[in-house]
This record gives structure tokens, C-alpha cells and sequence, in this order.
């Protein structure tokens, strides 16, 4: 045969052959991109779909209706779209709560009177309200992250102690104290303190509320000085007649050295006596009625209870009314005013004279429990009593069952107890009397002895004449 008719065949089938070859490529190529575009369609949606979760979206759902794998997935990753929506939903609300809350603690942080400042165990500040800033002069900018340097020196020993109690998980209220001012001065200050806990309960920092008490104290100090005026209005008259008496015998001396024109030594001395027991009376009522600088010293109160029943006695004798005292021999030390202490005294044995207008007994028991380091005195009268509906309101300030009664001595008394860090309990039963329960914390260290340009007719009492 002809090789070009061959070879001319042969070239045709090999022309036929790859053409149909490139065709069923071509079908293979396409078929194979439809079939992976039906297979990764769902992947490509679950991936779209997971990015938009990612970006914060969780409002759609993956529709997949397969049954293989692939729909197992979507339906798990559906469940945690859901999920994590309802959680994201919660943690929405919380956190707007969380805001609101935040902002009205900030409010009410900010708006507050009182002065407020936390710090860590450290001593460093960590906020302070705008109070603070008024109060203190300093910025919030000036203290954060800084030292306060607000505790006087003569104070550092006792904040330091406090600090220790604070550590231990303890709470320290109404502390009333004084502190400094950016500008160096002092003011006083009612200080409350307490520890802040994380979640785990661990004390992570402090919490100090102050309150400036400069004014209330002067308005106190002005109030006590008010029933000091009137207990001393209603002294005169038992004053009065304390000093009468011996301004008779000393009259009654004199006519008689008049009379005789001699002197008798032995009429000297009783003159002299009565004399010395005229000041000693003008001496304690001087201390009552002129203002006095608070001044706390080491006293006992035997003395101080001693001078007051010889300044009451006299009128006590006029109502008919006997002071019986129980004192131990033992010392019975206090740091204190005594001048202040005196005018609680007064006020109460008073009280005890009025509830008993046919007369009685008041007795006045004084006791020092070394083991408390306190010292007690209890008052108790054989008066009335006070009604039980009364009890509750006792020592609010203008209360009173007394016609011609300021309401204002028990207050002032239960103030200035508490100023010296004592405690004052009334009890009373109708009919059958009343007993008023001071206790004082002692003091080990002996009186103090005052100086030679002092010591004044003002100041003595009867055992140091």
C-alpha cells in the first residue's frame, strides 16, 4: 500500500483521537468543578458564617439539610451560635447593670458630704471623692498612687495600731480624732474605716470616711456650757446657804471680840476654819460657772466625787436627801477633765435629788476592776423611777418630764462621757428608783502635780487645802 495514504490515515485518527481526548477533558474538568464547588459550598457557608461570629454576629442560623458530616457540623455550630448569643445577651445586660451601678455609686460617691479615700494595705491612695478634695485641699491628682501625709506626729503611734486591727479584718467606727490639711492645719474629724474584700475574701485595700465635727464639738462645748450656766443658777441657792453659816459664826465671833475688846486666839482659828471653808465653797463654784480650757489630766475620781457631795451637800440637806459612797481605799485613776466630770456628777445626783421629793438616800458606789482596767460608779436613787416609754428617749436633746427642764443635761453628760471613751447605762424601776452605771477607762499613772504659779483657791480640793 501507499505509506502516504497510511500515514495519512493514521494522522487523522491521531487528530480525531485528541480532539475527542481535549473534549472529555474538558467534561472531566468541568464536571470535577461542579461536583467540588457542590461539596465545599457548604464549607465555604459554615466558614462565612463562623467569621461573622467571630465579628460579634449571632442573629441567622446555618441552613444545611445534609445528613453526612457536614450537616452534623452546622447543626453543633448552630447550637453554639445559639449559645453564645443567650450568653453574649447576658453579659450585655450585666455590664449595663454593672455601668448603671458604677455610675450611681460614683454619684453617690462624689455627692457625698463626707469626705472619702481608699487606699491599699500600703498606705497608697488609691481614689478620693470630690469631699475629700474641699475638705483636705489636695487634688485627686496630687494623692494617687501616694502616700497621705495627713496623720498628725503625736498620732502616728495610734493610727499604726489601728492600721493593724484594720489588716486583721476588723472595722473601726466614728473614731473621733484630728487630722491635717494640705496647708498644715488641723481639723477634727470623725473618722470610720474599713477593709475591702476581693471575691475570694482577701483584704485588698481600705475604705476611710471622714466628717468634719469642728462645728458640732463647738456646738457641744456651747451646750455644756449652757447647763453648766443653769446647774450653777440652781446651785446659788444651796451655795447661799453653805456660806451663811459660817458667815454667821464669824459674825457672832466678832460681836463677841467687839464686845469684849479682846482677842481670843482660840476664836481666831474656828474664824479661820470658817474662812477657809467659805473659799473652798466660792472655789468649786468659780469652777462650774467660769469657762474652763479642756485640758484632760490623770485624776481620782474619789476626789472628784468628794468635791461634788460637799458641794451638793448643803442642798441635799434642804430636800432632805443623804448621800451614802462606797469607795475602796485603792486609787481609782482616770485621764480626764475633771472640770467636765464634775458637771456630770452634778447633773445626776441632781436628777436623783428631784426624783425623790419626800427625801431618801442616794448611794454612790465606786469600784476599780483591775481586770478590765475600767473603773465603775454607780448612782442610784429612791425616787419615782422613769416610765418605760421614756427609757428610749432619754438623753435626746429638750426631752424632758421637768416643768422647768432644758432636756439638755443628759445629753451633755452622755457626750461627755463618751469623749473621755466611757459608757454611761440607765436602769430604772418604777416606784423603786433609778441607777445610772458610768464606766471609765482607768489610768496606772499617778495624778499629775501641777506647777507652783498654778495651783489657785480654784483649783485645790479638799485633801490637797
Amino acid at each position: 500500500m501507499d505509506y502516504k495514504q497510511i500515514s495519512s490515515m493514521v494522522s487523522e485518527q491521531l487528530v480525531s483521537h485528541a480532539s475527542i481526548s481535549l473534549v472529555l477533558l474538558e467534561i472531566v474538568i468541568f464536571g470535577s468543578y461542579l461536583l467540588a464547588g457542590y461539596i465545599t459550598r457548604p464549607i465555604q457557608s459554615i466558614l462565612g458564617k463562623v467569621n461573622d461570629v467571630a465579628d460579634g454576629h449571632f442573629d441567622f442560623r446555618l441552613k444545611v439539610r445534609r445528613k453526612d458530616e457536614l450537616g452534623q457540623l452546622a447543626n453543633r455550630i448552630n447550637a453554639m451560635i445559639r449559645n453564645l448569643g443567650h450568653y453574649t445577651s447576658r453579659l450585655k445586660q450585666m455590664y449595663e447593670e454593672n455601668r448603671a451601678v458604677k455610675e450611681h455609686l460614683e454619684s453617690i460617691i462624689n455627692q457625698t458630704a463626707d469626705a472619702i479615700h481608699i487606699t491599699d494595705l500600703e498606705g497608697k491612695v488609691l481614689r478620693v471623692n470630690r469631699a475629700f478634695e474641699q475638705l483636705y485641699g489636695w487634688r485627686s491628682r496630687e494623692v494617687e498612687g501616694r502616700n497621705l501625709k495627713i496623720i498628725p506626729p503625736e498620732a502616728e503611734e495610734e493610727m499604726s495600731r489601728q492600721h493593724a486591727q484594720l489588716v486583721e479584718g476588723m472595722s473601726i467606727t466614728s473614731n473621733e480624732t484630728i487630722w491635717m490639711k494640705k496647708d498644715g492645719t488641723r481639723v477634727e474629724v470623725s473618722v470610720s474605716t474599713a477593709p475591702v474584700r476581693d471575691e475570694a475574701g482577701e483584704i485588698t485595700a481600705l475604705i476611710s470616711v471622714s466628717r468634719d465635727i469642728t462645728s458640732r464639738n463647738r456646738m457641744e462645748e456651747l451646750l455644756r456650757r449652757s447647763e453648766k450656766l443653769t446647774t450653777v443658777g440652781q446651785l446659788a441657792a444651796g451655795v447661799a446657804h453653805e456660806i451663811r453659816n459660817p458667815l454667821t459664826t464669824l459674825r457672832g465671833f466678832l460681836q463677841l471680840q467687839q464686845e469684849s475688846n479682846k482677842l481670843n486666839h482660840r476664836h481666831l482659828d474656828l474664824m479661820l476654819s470658817e474662812l477657809d471653808r467659805i473659799n473652798l465653797i466660792v472655789g468649786e463654784f468659780l469652777i462650774l460657772a467660769k469657762p474652763q480650757a479642756v485640758h484632760f489630766q490623770n485624776r481620782d475620781i474619789r476626789f472628784i466625787l468628794g468635791d461634788v457631795i460637799s458641794l451638793l451637800d448643803s442642798q441635799a440637806h434642804l430636800h432632805g436627801v443623804e448621800f451614802v459612797l462606797r469607795a475602796s481605799s485603792d486609787s481609782a485613776m482616770v485621764h480626764c477633765e475633771e472640770n467636765q466630770l464634775k458637771q456630770v456628777f452634778i447633773n445626776l445626783l441632781k436628777n436623783g435629788m428631784e426624783a425623790m421629793p419626800n427625801g431618801g438616800k442616794i448611794h454612790i458606789k465606786l469600784k476599780h476592776d483591775e481586770q478590765l482596767n475600767r473603773v465603775r460608779i454607780e448612782i442610784k436613787d429612791e425616787g419615782i423611777g422613769i416610765p418605760e416609754e421614756m427609757m428610749p428617749k432619754l438623753g435626746e436633746p429638750f426631752f424632758t418630764n421637768k416643768e422647768s427642764g432644758t432636756g439638755l443635761g443628759l445629753m451633755v453628760s452622755q457626750r461627755i462621757i463618751q469623749s473621755h471613751k466611757g459608757m454611761m447605762d440607765i436602769r430604772s424601776v418604777m416606784n423603786k428608783g433609778t441607777t445610772v452605771i458610768i464606766e471609765l477607762p482607768a489610768s496606772e499613772q499617778q495624778p499629775e502635780v501641777m506647777e507652783a504659779d498654778q495651783v489657785t483657791d480654784d483649783t485645790l480640793t479638799d485633801e490637797q487645802k
